[in-house]
């Protein structure tokens, strides 16, 4: 995920783009070196579907005490 933020931030800040980019890694594997990804947490992958269900970047992120685990905090 550092990856995708650091190749879309190298383009100036656009969050659709980081988050387009985030689901090509989760999808796709982008960004890894098998093409695979592992171990992706819950709270990343919340984000994510809310993102693809239409819920705009910035509000994509849960808002409860349980949601502040690593991938949070991209």
């Amino acid at each position: 995920m550092s990856l995708c933020l650091l190749d879309s931030l190298s383009q100036g800040l656009d969050y659709q783009d980081i988050m387009r980019k985030f689901l090509e890694w989760y999808d796709e594997g982008a960004y890894t070196p098998y093409g695979e990804v592992f171990d992706i947490g819950g709270t990343t992958r919340e984000a994510l579907e809310r993102f693809v269900k239409g819920t705009p970047p910035l509000n994509c992120g849960g808002s409860s005490e349980r949601d502040n685990g690593n991938g949070g905090i991209l």
